[in-house]
């Protein structure tokens, strides 16, 4: 079970984006209801106490168990809702534990959240973990990694997501997409199920998909390998123009010596092994998103283009194999270019390869980094201890 811990830091930030979004909020919340509250700390409703305004919250716990005659917009670590709702339900947060009378429309987008009671519109839930025991009036949509679907759906039941089991009665439709794997009591769907084998059925039927898929021949891999050789090509030749100081310095953190290419090789693979947990938690988080988004930016490029100064390394030393000692980026990275093509052309050595590339790369533009902070930070304190003499 993850539970998410936002500082302090974290809620003022969360706030300003609580202020961004209450104009939108607002488009979709009805307009008779004009009162508001807002509380921007932990926050606890006692079940004999009742609101007669729309409430909105940011804060490490949250506990509704009264009556809210309005919209509830619930923002926090761990958000219990308990109590009554007559208007809309928005909630974001690490834990979501809703038990519930929701009258209008529920929105959910939790960590981990289980989802009980009456929920009387249309219910969206999205969380990696979804434990589901409700009973909607209309539609439910749920996107999950895993989910248990029980309860029942007043209209059609959507789900999206990779493992699910469903026990819920279902009214109208059912539609299961993302996975081949699902388990359900086909008994309790009133109409169809649709998985993904039955809409690419329907899709064939139409036309729209062909019922042999021919493998491509030799001629278009060819064409995929030379246009991939070429823009790859143009991309490294502009990297190497903009950047000629850190090409040769992550030459020389993949090639320098042997110890150089295992010691990058091994950073990139730790990094590989160790970053996706602390990202996804990221993910999770308000306040880190923007910060996971990004990172994972970067790192996309450098998987996909980092390779690139690997490559030229490579060029490099088969270069020297054949006499040419002088540092030249640009045919090395057209030789390193021209061997990974051919070795990309062969299935298991092509994929192998190119994951040792990426790897290499990450390591070695990491290792570059550290050393260049090292450096920095050793001339500041030069530079400090001058200026205290």
């Amino acid at each position: 079970m993850i539970v998410l811990n936002m500082g302090k830091t974290k809620n003022i930030v969360i706030t300003s984006l609580l202020f961004l979004l209450i104009p939108l909020v607002g488009l979709v919340i009805p307009q008779e209801v004009n009162a508001a509250q807002f509380h921007f700390k932990s926050y606890s409703l006692p079940k004999e106490e009742i609101v007669n305004e729309d409430v909105y919250i940011v804060g490490e716990e949250i506990k509704i168990e009264g009556i809210i005659d309005g919209d509830a917009i619930l923002i926090g670590d761990v958000v219990q809702l308990d109590g009554t709702v007559t208007g809309d339900v928005y909630v974001l947060g690490g834990k979501v534990d809703l038990n519930a009378n929701v009258y209008g429309v529920t929105f959910l987008l939790g960590a981990n959240s289980t989802v009980e009671g009456l929920l009387a519109e249309n219910t969206y839930i999205l969380s990696p973990n979804i434990n589901y025991s409700a009973n909607t009036g209309k539609n439910l949509l749920a996107l999950f990694v895993e989910s248990t679907i029980g309860g029942s759906v007043g209209g059609n039941l959507r789900v999206l997501g990779l493992n699910t089991t469903i026990d819920s009665f279902v009214n109208k439709d059912l539609l299961v997409l993302l996975t081949d794997e699902y388990r359900v009591e086909e008994e309790k769907i009133t109409g169809e199920v649709f998985d993904k084998a039955k809409i690419q059925e329907i899709a064939k039927e139409q036309g729209i998909v062909s019922e042999k898929e021919e493998k491509p021949g030799w001629e278009a891999n060819v064409i995929v390998a030379l246009t991939g050789f070429l823009g790859t090509l143009l991309v490294g030749f502009i990297l190497i123009l903009l950047s000629p100081i850190k090409t040769y310095a992550i030459k020389e953190k993949i090639t320098g010596s042997s110890t150089e290419f295992f010691s990058s090789l091994a950073v990139g693979f730790v990094i590989l092994i160790l970053i996706p947990f602390p990202l996804f938690v990221l993910f999770l988080t308000v306040v880190g998103a923007p910060t996971a988004f990004l990172i994972l930016g970067v790192l996309m490029f450098v998987l996909l283009f980092g390779r690139i100064w690997v490559e030229m390394a490579f060029g490099t030393e088969v270069l020297g194999l054949f006499g040419v000692k002088e540092y030249r980026p640009y045919k090395s990275l057209l030789v390193g270019r021209f061997i990974s093509t051919l070795l990309y052309l062969v299935p298991v050595v092509g994929n192998l390869y190119g994951g040792i590339l990426a790897t290499v790369a990450l390591g070695a533009i990491v290792r570059m980094k550290k050393e260049n902070y090292d450096i920095a930070k050793g001339y500041s304190k030069k530079e400090k201890g001058k200026k205290k003499a």
